[in-house]
């Protein structure tokens, strides 16, 4: 299927009540609760999810053939979350050159936080084999088709013996499009990335 064609379709239903075949937009806050307190149509409250979001991350979900997507309100955020997962003490390995939002949290609020970086020149594979740590449980990159940007092995830093990962890799998409490069397609050395940040 043609990627315009995905693009229109994706995340996009036909209203049942209406006939629409547009989205309509929902700007409740709120969603309607069940007698027994439940909520069947899947939607609570708009600061955890609803209608719109939910077809705009269905539909990022079917352009990247990712497993899933968040959508998050800026690249901070998405960034912020994956980091308040992990704990004090943890490890990761960020670009030198890392979008220059993130390397400010890292540095800035995470740091005292307790969380640990290392940043490295990602074109140089022996400093990035040396930074990684018995404690460290991501690794962070932008995709390695931006020049400068690059990274020739990375199977041999964050992948054993057998191929599987060691621990998750995130990529960030600062520069170009994922629907021209899909990560889940175009795995990185053969390999599916495990989260991938698109900076749109």
């Amino acid at each position: 299927m043609r990627i315009e064609t995905v693009a229109v379709h994706a995340g996009a239903e036909v209203d049942p009540a209406t006939g629409a075949v547009t989205p309509a937009i929902h700007p409740s806050t709120t969603f309607e609760r069940e007698p027994d307190g439940s909520f069947p149509r899947g939607h609570i409250y708009s600061r955890s999810s609803a209608p719109n979001r939910a077809a705009l991350e269905a539909c990022l979900t079917a352009l990247e053939g990712g497993a899933g997507a968040v959508a998050f309100a800026s690249a901070s955020a998405a960034t912020s979350a994956i980091f308040q997962s992990l704990g004090p003490g943890d490890h990761l390995v960020a670009p030198m050159d890392a979008y220059y939002g993130t390397g400010k949290l890292l540095r800035e609020v995470f740091a005292p936080w307790g969380l640990e970086t290392t940043f490295v020149d990602m074109t140089d594979l022996a400093a990035v084999e040396r930074a990684v740590r018995p404690t460290t449980k991501i690794f962070l990159s932008d995709w390695p088709w931006f020049g400068d940007r690059d990274i020739n092995n990375p199977r041999s830093v964050w992948h054993n013996d057998r191929g599987k990962p060691v621990f998750p890799t995130l990529f960030g998409d600062t520069h170009v499009a994922n629907f021209k490069f899909p990560p889940n397609r175009q795995a990185l050395d053969g390999q599916p990335v495990d989260v991938n940040f698109d900076w749109w």
